[in-house]
């Protein structure tokens, strides 16, 4: 942060005419950083809900795999592995 300030500091010493661009400049990167901060939590949350029942079957299989051979269930065990998958990575 000193670095950024004392580099501003010289730059509008040295061209005075910057320092009537650097509020504008400082308000968009506010803005830009704002939306930035929004977008990136909710892409989060989405990723999190949809990884949310994978890691769930997947916990389920490892607790109980003599009752998955025992039902003769891993095709679809399997089948609804691969579709959790399908639509984690196309969300």
């Amino acid at each position: 942060l000193f670095n950024t300030v004392s580099t501003l500091v010289v730059v509008t010493s040295v061209t005075p005419v910057f320092a009537s661009a650097l509020i504008p400049m400082i308000y968009f990167y506010r803005q830009q950083q704002k939306y930035f901060t929004q977008s990136y939590r909710e892409l989060k949350r989405i990723d999190s809900v949809t990884r949310s029942p994978i890691h769930a079957l997947f916990g389920e299989t490892l607790d109980g795999p003599a009752t998955v051979r025992a039902y003769g269930a891993q095709t679809s065990l399997y089948n609804r592995m691969s579709s959790l998958i399908d639509t984690q990575q196309h969300a």
